[in-house]
């Protein structure tokens, strides 16, 4: 017998409750239509236009609910930076947000590319998000820097999975507060 939760189980040992578990469930059952739709888009036509939206927005749906703190305001990293901006501003407001970027760690091409590798199990599906799926705010001059680079929707040369979702960060020299260590 298989020692595997399922999503339910896990919702529950969580403490999530039933409306929450449908929805965490339906959110899997939605990214991986979208991921299936654009595997068939892409045979047939090769163009998705519609699709980083739409992802994008059930991403961050899916986080919400089974992460909420990665989306929370106070609780996204933010470069020092940025936090220096914040801090002179006398701190954070959605409504003063000017100067600053909001950016995908992993570029959600990235991370599109990464769950259409495991679109089939949605274990791997829901590890990856939480390995991958991180919002952080940077200033715009740091933003311009990583065009610059040309990692605005690119990792580093040589990156893989196996390495950090920060990476793009690192080989710009921009430091991060509020990071996870442990990824």
């Amino acid at each position: 017998m298989s020692t595997r939760l399922t999503i339910g189980q896990r919702a529950r040992k969580s403490g999530l409750h039933d409306n929450q578990e449908n929805e965490w469930k339906s959110l899997i059952s939605v990214l991986k239509v979208l991921l299936c739709e654009t595997e068939r888009v892409r045979k047939s036509s090769g163009k998705h236009r519609w699709m980083p939206r739409s992802f994008r927005y059930v991403l961050e749906d899916f986080v919400r609910h089974c992460d909420p703190g990665r989306v929370a305001p106070k609780l996204i990293p933010v470069s020092f930076e940025a936090a220096k901006k914040i801090d002179a501003r006398g701190g954070w407001s959605y409504h003063q947000k000017a100067g600053l970027t909001y950016e995908h760690a992993v570029p959600l091409r990235i991370l599109f590319d990464l769950l259409f590798e495991c679109k089939e199990d949605e274990e791997r599906i829901e590890q990856t998000i939480k390995k991958f799926f991180f919002i952080t705010w940077v200033t715009d001059e740091e933003d311009y820097k990583l065009n610059q680079l040309g990692l605005r929707s690119k990792m580093p040369e040589g990156w893989s999975s196996s390495m950090s979702p920060h990476a793009r960060y690192e080989a710009a020299g921009i430091s991060l507060s509020n990071i996870d260590q442990s990824v």
